[in-house]
């Protein structure tokens, strides 16, 4: 089994070395999604202030918790961005029938799909995220015990892999319409645009959608409900493992009975 799990962390290594070589090869590139990573965040953050500028608070949330929230959705696109690139690209492995070359390899055709792409404009995400995350927990400390930082940082290791599970389902939907683009994908990505702010502002139809249907709600607002210890953060995400162990297998399946859809360009 280790060595199993050695192997495959070398040949991880090894296909995002080449994708980085490949990246490199463009760094203007490189450092202007980075820049624009920082400016989309810091705009959100101006007009959360700006709201503020207008009242005290929304729906007993303050500012600097709502900017809490806000960052954790963003550290969850930039690690997303990062790691889970490479199941964006089943539609164009899809169509352009390289599909066949990863199928021929001895290799897991999962595992070849996340490591074949990362996308390094998610660095600028998540270092502005973490920075921005900081300062709002400083802002609210007379909120947060050690013990709901200690929760918060075990708990939030099993958002990220929901992230992950999310987006490979939302795109093994290539492999029943055949169409193409992800215009399915990014609708359920944009779904996520719900959660940079409590889920609590919203009508019960899109808290029960942002829980239970496409759950990021376990991505940013249960973690940092429960981080200030709001009762309804810390009441369901201990729902979270469950959760992350429900979307993985899900999307696992999907993604098993779409390759069997597959037909190679040949045919």
């Amino acid at each position: 089994m280790f060595r199993k799990l050695k192997r495959y962390c070398h040949l991880y290594r090894r296909y995002v070395s080449q994708d980085i070589k490949r990246l490199l090869e463009y760094q203007l590139d490189f450092f202007v999604l980075f820049i624009a990573s920082f400016l989309m965040q810091i705009t959100g953050l101006v007009t959360i202030w700006g709201i503020f500028t207008q009242i005290q608070e929304i729906n007993g949330w303050g500012y600097w918790e709502i900017v809490m929230v806000y960052s954790l959705m963003y550290f969850s696109i930039g690690f997303g961005e990062v790691f889970f690139e490479g199941p964006w690209q089943i539609n164009g492995l899809y169509h352009s029938g390289k599909l066949d070359y990863i199928f021929v390899k001895p290799i897991p055709v999962l595992f070849q799909i996340f490591s074949s792409k990362i996308g390094l404009n998610g660095i600028g995400n998540i270092i502005t995220a973490i920075t921005v995350f900081i300062i709002a927990a400083v802002h609210c400390s007379d909120s947060i015990s050690l013990v709901n930082i200690l929760l918060f940082l075990i708990l939030f290791t099993t958002a990220l892999p929901i992230k992950g599970a999310i987006i490979l389902a939302s795109n093994c939907i290539t492999f029943w319409t055949k169409a193409p683009g992800n215009a399915f994908g990014n609708l359920i990505h944009n779904v996520g645009e719900y959660t940079k702010y409590p889920i609590t502002i919203y009508p019960k139809a899109i808290r029960f959608i942002v829980t239970l249907v496409v759950p990021y709600g376990f991505v940013s607002f249960f973690p940092a409900s429960l981080m200030l210890d709001k009762e309804l953060g810390a009441k369901l995400m201990w729902f979270a493992p469950v959760v992350m162990l429900v979307c993985i297998y899900l999307s696992f399946k999907l993604f098993n009975r779409g390759l069997k859809l597959y037909e190679s360009v040949g045919n």
